[in-house]
């Protein structure tokens, strides 16, 4: 079995003999890619563009700047412990922002099998995956995305950019409405 791709179809085929592009067979069978060619666009709210840049800013420059600086200075303990929650808060708006791109993407594309599912599902969903993977990694189940101190300002910062982030999608939307055909379902 080997796969060939071109820039419309992806030929799967169980034998060299039965490749044929674009044609169906018993033993060959095309699909359509999502190559960029055949994708449609999302238009997505440009508070959602400025929200994200936003957040990467924020974490940078919190990351770089402003946590060495609050360690200098003899600051308040509850500034130390906003410094140090932010990129978990800042994690949970970017992967939700994220995941809901992708399943709204993928509910476009895939009209037939996927265009069902209602937006309010989607923001649900997006915000279960991420809440899955934000609090397993504060809970020390896994450590991807690195260097990661369990903390329980840090799981309250995650739920609050997860729940924020959650009330902000449902209450402003991610798409630009009437830009696009996607129902609200």
């Amino acid at each position: 079995m080997f796969i060939t791709f071109n820039k419309k179809y992806v030929v799967v085929c169980t034998a060299y003999r039965s490749l044929q592009i674009g044609v169906k067979s018993e033993s060959c069978s095309v699909m359509k890619t999502l190559h960029p060619e055949n994708m449609k666009e999302i238009p997505i709210k440009k508070y959602v563009i400025y929200l994200f840049g936003i957040g990467i800013s924020v974490f940078i420059i919190n990351k770089l700047y402003f946590r060495s600086w609050v360690l200098k200075n003899d600051l308040p303990e509850f500034i130390r412990i906003a410094t140090y929650s932010i990129p978990n808060l800042i994690e949970a708006l970017i992967l939700t922002l994220v995941l809901t791109g992708i399943l709204l993407q993928i509910r476009l594309n895939f009209k037939k099998k996927f265009g069902s599912i209602k937006i309010l599902s989607i923001y649900l969903l997006a915000s279960g995956i991420a809440a899955v993977y934000v609090i397993s990694q504060e809970l020390k189940f896994h450590n991807i995305g690195g260097n990661n101190v369990s903390d329980t300002y840090d799981l309250v910062a995650s739920v609050i950019g997860l729940i924020g982030t959650f009330v902000i999608l449902q209450v402003f939307g991610f798409i630009e409405e009437g830009k696009i055909d996607i129902d609200k379902g």
